[in-house]
């Protein structure tokens, strides 16, 4: 049996046991990571809480990111719709294997989305679990 195969067997066990000390010690389980890529999303499942933060399955490149971090109470108002576009400033030859939204100026690619309707949903709703 290859070590791949033993993680996968493992995983559902173990998983529940290493997470139970941290979910435990949680005292505030109202906050909202904000991230540029998937990483806030595994924290959520890691810890057992509802998505609070629209950073999942997508990733913003570091210089976006960091324009959309000194003003954000703008690009997560609420009040800017995403306008979802085929070329992106930092990919060359983007193939629009995933959906690639501009939100102002700030390009978001929702990489684990299947499509724009389901990119806009989920940003939308996880807009409104912001704390």
């Amino acid at each position: 049996m290859n070590t791949e195969k033993i993680k996968n067997k493992l995983k559902p066990i173990i998983y529940p046991i290493i997470n139970f000390i941290p979910r435990r010690r949680l005292k505030n389980k109202n906050f909202t990571i904000i991230c540029d890529n998937c990483w806030a999303g595994k924290v959520y499942q890691e810890l057992g809480l509802p998505y609070q933060t629209p950073f999942v399955g997508m990733f913003v490149f570091s210089p976006d990111y960091i324009k959309m971090l000194k003003n954000l109470k703008h690009y997560l108002s609420g009040n800017i719709p995403l306008k979802f576009v085929k070329e992106s400033k930092y990919i060359k030859d983007f193939d629009n294997a995933y959906p690639l939204a501009l939100l102002d100026d700030i390009e978001l690619h929702f990489l684990h989305y299947a499509d724009e309707e389901e990119a806009t949903q989920k940003w939308q709703r996880r807009l409104e679990r912001i704390y």
